[in-house]
């Protein structure tokens, strides 16, 4: 069966694609990155809504500063309260968006398994 494409759906598609690329992504610092792992410190500011993005590795993430984080992954939301010091996981190929929900920017350092 063939999709008719129509002019409506050409146009959902751009409005759909210039409101993703206006979405900030979290400040990102590369610490360490070789063929096994990559170690980056991320920067969630509060008050913004993150474009969503997949991560390629599994990885752990290490709350330095922590805070009130809400990550959505397929249209379900979940809010978390990091304290100092919690870390987490999550699997490669995990797709989210993330919105700071506190006052203070929330500081993780990721470190990705490659191999």
């Amino acid at each position: 069966m063939r999709r008719r494409v129509t002019a409506g759906s050409i146009v959902l598609a751009l409005i759909v694609a210039v409101v993703s690329a206006q979405r900030p992504e979290e400040k990102r610092k590369a610490l360490l990155e070789n063929d096994r792992v990559r170690v980056r410190e991320v920067f969630i500011e509060p008050g913004i809504d993150y474009a969503p993005h997949t991560h390629q590795y599994p990885h752990v993430g290490v709350i330095v500063k922590g805070g009130k984080l809400r990550f959505t992954e397929q249209g379900k939301a979940e809010t978390i309260e990091f304290k100092d010091g919690d870390a987490g996981w999550r699997n490669a190929g995990v797709t989210h968006s993330i919105r700071n929900l506190g006052q203070a920017t929330v500081h993780v350092v990721e470190v990705e398994l490659k191999k």
